[in-house]
C-alpha cells in the first residue's frame, strides 16, 4: 500500500526533472544555433572582403563571382539588421594593415528590434578613396564620406545588403572604382 501512495510523488518528480532537462536542452540548442549562425556570417563577410581585395588587386575589367549567405536560420533570435561597406577609421586600418586607410564590412546585430552593440567587422585592404558601387541594393560611393570612426557612419544607408543569400559579381571598372552587381 505504501508504494501506491509514493507513486504520484515519484511521477511528479520525474515529470519535473524531464521538463527541466527539456528546457536546458532547448537553451543549449538555441545557443549552438546562434553560434553556428555567427560563424556562418563571419565566413560570408570574410569571403566578400577577400573577393573585393582580389578584384581590386587585379587589372581594370577583372571580375569575380562570390556566393555569400547572410540569411539567419529560423530558430536564431538575434538577427542581422544590415551589412554595410564603410570606410575604416585610421586607427582601425593601421592596426589591421599598417596603413591609415581601408574599408570595412560590418554586420550590425539586433535582438527584439534593438541593436545589441554586437557587430561582425571585417577589414578590407582597399584604400578608402576607392568608390564601391553596390548596384544590388543601392548606390554606394564611399569616396564622398568624411573619414572618422566607422561607428559614426551608421546613418549612411546606401551601402547595405539585405539579410539573404546572394551570388554577387564584383568588377573593377576603373583603377579606383569597383561595382557589385548580380550576375
Amino acid at each position: 500500500m505504501k508504494g501506491q501512495e509514493e507513486a504520484p510523488i515519484e511521477l511528479l518528480i520525474g515529470v519535473t526533472m524531464l521538463a527541466f532537462v527539456l528546457v536546458i536542452a532547448m537553451l543549449a540548442y538555441s545557443n549552438l544555433s546562434s553560434s553556428q549562425y555567427e560563424q556562418k556570417l563571419k565566413a560570408s563577410i570574410s569571403k566578400l572582403a577577400r573577393t573585393l581585395e582580389s578584384v581590386y588587386m587585379g587589372s581594370v575589367g577583372s571580375s569575380l563571382i562570390v556566393d555569400v549567405d547572410f540569411s539567419p536560420p529560423s530558430q536564431v533570435t538575434s538577427k542581422v539588421k544590415d551589412i554595410r561597406i564603410l570606410q575604416g577609421s585610421p586607427d582601425f586600418c593601421n592596426a589591421r594593415f599598417g596603413r591609415q586607410d581601408c574599408l570595412v564590412v560590418i554586420a550590425t546585430v539586433e535582438e527584439g528590434g534593438k541593436i545589441t552593440g554586437q557587430a561582425v567587422v571585417e577589414a578590407v585592404n582597399i584604400p578608402r578613396d576607392v568608390t564601391v558601387r553596390n548596384q544590388v541594393s543601392g548606390y554606394c560611393d564611399l569616396s564622398s564620406i568624411d573619414y572618422g570612426e566607422w561607428e559614426s557612419l551608421s546613418g549612411y544607408d546606401d551601402c547595405w545588403f539585405e539579410k539573404k543569400y546572394y551570388s554577387l559579381r564584383i568588377t573593377k571598372k576603373a583603377p579606383d572604382e569597383i561595382d557589385i552587381t548580380l550576375p
